[in-house]
């Protein structure tokens, strides 16, 4: 994330990520897919990512929910400028599930991509920290 971005999200009160968490889990989606592995989606839909608005203002919904738990365990939380929202879990960009989701650095995050490529190759090990959960579903078919 940029710094702008950054700053937009660690500006958020624990009440307003709260505000935000409570409308993502009032808008789960019913039937969520079996191969997503345990993923939680909402009805939320903006482009790729769903957003939820706070104070009229759109933000990505898996930030929001990270972004709250961490504040949950420790109240001076902040994003690291050039972080990002990683679904480490199930490379799933419209899940929700703040336990598939870690902040990390944004090259880190992209290089998961080899992971998705190439996760289930008879030999390839992740390099990643959290190691990356590949299947059937998530890997990129070439």
């Amino acid at each position: 994330m940029t710094e702008e971005n950054v700053n937009k999200y660690n500006g958020l009160t624990i009440e307003e990520l709260e505000q935000g968490y409570q409308s993502i889990q009032s808008h789960k989606k019913v039937q969520i897919p079996p191969h997503v592995l345990g993923c939680i989606e909402t009805t939320y839909k903006y482009q790729k990512r769903p957003q939820v608005r706070i104070n009229n203002i759109k933000y990505y919904c898996a930030i929001i929910a990270k972004l709250y738990q961490e504040r949950l365990n420790d109240e001076n939380y902040e994003i690291q400028d050039g972080f990002d929202a990683s679904h480490y879990y199930c490379h799933n960009p419209e899940c929700v599930n703040e336990n598939h989701i870690v902040f990390e650095d944004h090259k880190i995050n992209k290089s998961r991509l080899c992971c998705r490529i190439y996760g289930m190759k008879e030999g390839y090990e992740c390099p990643h920290d959290p190691v990356c959960l590949i299947n059937k579903y998530t890997q990129i078919q070439l």
